[in-house]
């Protein structure tokens, strides 16, 4: 049973956010192997799920400048700043943006009423008339 070209496409942009979702949890995971061997309290401080969060991610971040620049801890840093691109530019959420039919939604501006032809233009102010 082959299905239709929309309903392929859906299926595509599923499984590339899934893989990409996959990606970013396999990604915090080896973050938080790395954290408990750095900083085993700094690991446990943090909230499951708000990795994802860039104030835990600073937080994370400051901790490890602080530390000795070992190998492990520029591990860390580095999964850290991947991380955040992850989160911070969408890449999970990436798949909606790939149909080329997405477009963004556009801001309404308000625009002025138009003016009668026989209406003398005003100034904005306020007469001073009382």
């Amino acid at each position: 049973m082959f299905l239709d070209e929309n309903a392929m496409e859906i299926r595509l942009l599923c499984h590339y956010r899934e893989t990409l979702v996959n990606e970013r949890t396999r990604l915090i995971n080896r973050l938080r192997i790395n954290l408990v061997i750095l900083d085993p309290e700094l690991e446990a401080s943090i909230p499951s799920r708000k990795l994802g969060y860039a104030g835990q991610r600073h937080r994370v971040t400051r901790r490890l400048r602080a530390m000795p620049q070992t190998a492990r801890m520029r591990v860390a840093r580095e999964q850290v700043k991947r991380i955040g691109v992850c989160c911070c530019s969408g890449l999970v959420d990436r798949a909606e943006r790939l149909h080329p039919r997405h477009q963004p939604r556009r801001q309404h501006t308000k625009r002025p009423a138009p003016r009668d032809s026989n209406q003398a233009p005003t100034s904005g102010r306020k007469s001073e008339t009382a």
